[in-house]
């Protein structure tokens, strides 16, 4: 019987195998499994944060990160742990050269422009008007529970939470004629933007509304035998274009 947890510490190695063995898109995989466990532990540790666990027998065989309120999860993100992201993300890029040249050229700028819009004292009032707007930002699971519905779960679990966290809606991010794309459009999520990744691939924004997640359960799965979602939107630092649609200015 698959259960739907919340994500404990102690489950962090498996989740980051699952996360590099099958979800490469972005740049935090290239980091490497030490940045990426520190990466997966804000998940936990951040009171804005969703890391949820699907569990068999025991053994993880899916997880969802994503956040109930995306610009007070990076605020708190940046607050909290942005030097021993910032570190660790450091001394990876130093032994990947060219890894880190295409990082100073295309994102260290937008990342500290980030940071230091969410160091400033006025952050803080910004970010506390309106509803929060939930992320779901990555999930994935193992290639032999694929087509049982476990990712739904994920999904499902991940709306019922941000729903009690008082939000109306979720963005949803996948590439271009990415597996992701027909998926939300059969949960009913809307296509709200298409622009370029931070990695200059095309993709697509979705809002989801928040309503009955009973419907989830009828999603068909997919049946390539592939992850449902991606790719995941991953940067040192806040990401800002996830942060547009709640009111910051887009990346």
């Amino acid at each position: 019987m698959t259960r739907i947890e919340q994500l404990r510490l102690e489950d962090v190695e498996a989740s980051v195998a699952l996360h590099l063995d099958h979800l490469r898109l972005g740049l935090f995989p290239r980091l490497g499994q030490r940045f990426m466990r520190f990466y997966h532990e804000t998940f936990i540790h951040s009171p804005h944060g969703v890391a949820l666990v699907a569990r068999e027998g025991g053994e993880v065989i899916g997880v969802l990160f994503g956040t109930a309120s995306n610009a007070a999860h990076y605020r708190w993100v940046v607050r909290n742990r942005s030097w021993k992201l910032g570190a660790t993300g450091l001394a990876a890029l130093l032994s990947r050269p060219m890894l880190a040249l295409k990082f100073m050229t295309t994102r260290g700028p937008r990342y500290a422009r980030a940071i230091m819009r969410r160091l400033s004292p006025a952050s803080k009032s910004r970010g506390g008007s309106g509803a929060p707007l939930p992320v779901l930002s990555h999930v994935v699971t193992a290639p032999d529970v694929r087509q049982r519905g476990v990712g739904r779960k994920l999904v499902k679990a991940f709306a019922q939470q941000v729903r009690r966290d008082g939000a109306q809606a979720a963005l949803l991010v996948t590439e271009e004629d990415g597996l992701g794309t027909p998926f939300f459009e059969r949960i009913g999520a809307r296509l709200a933007a298409k622009r370029i990744g931070q990695d200059g691939v095309p993709v697509r924004e979705y809002r989801l509304t928040l309503g009955d997640a009973s419907r989830y359960e009828n999603t068909e799965p997919d049946r390539t035998g592939r992850p449902v979602f991606g790719p995941n939107h991953a940067r040192i630092g806040p990401p800002e274009h996830l942060s547009a649609r709640a009111g910051h200015s887009p990346g």
